[in-house]
């Protein structure tokens, strides 16, 4: 019985571990410890900035981006677990990227890399 379990388990981790990795990593935002700290740096500004940009969509388009490019969910799966239709997650997919496209925090020379002038 015990061996049937762990193959069951083992089943389970291996179907599951690549959503799993993504899942601790964005909750974590740990980088390898063979990064360098310019490398531990730039990410964490990276995920500061995402982070930043979706808090300012609404919640339906940010649970979107999340269930489809964070845990890399269908349409069908997305559409399932916030209960709605395949093409209310495909058209608030397409207005939340609409809306992160045009985020500051995102795109190249925003706030962060912008110098003063003078």
């Amino acid at each position: 019985m015990d061996a049937q379990l762990d193959a069951e388990f083992r089943d389970f981790m291996r179907a599951r571990w690549p959503v799993m990795v993504r899942l601790a990593y964005g909750l974590t935002g740990s980088p390898p410890e063979s990064a360098s700290d310019a490398d531990a740096t730039r990410r964490y500004d990276d995920r500061s900035a995402l982070v930043a940009a979706l808090q300012r969509l609404g919640p339906r388009r940010r649970a979107v981006i999340v269930l489809r490019y964070w845990l890399d969910l269908t349409e069908a799966e997305a559409a399932a677990a916030l209960n709605c239709s395949a093409g209310t997650v495909k058209s608030q997919t397409s207005r939340a990227l609409a809306a992160l496209r045009r985020s500051a925090e995102l795109v190249e020379g925003g706030p962060s890399e912008r110098r003063p002038r003078g």
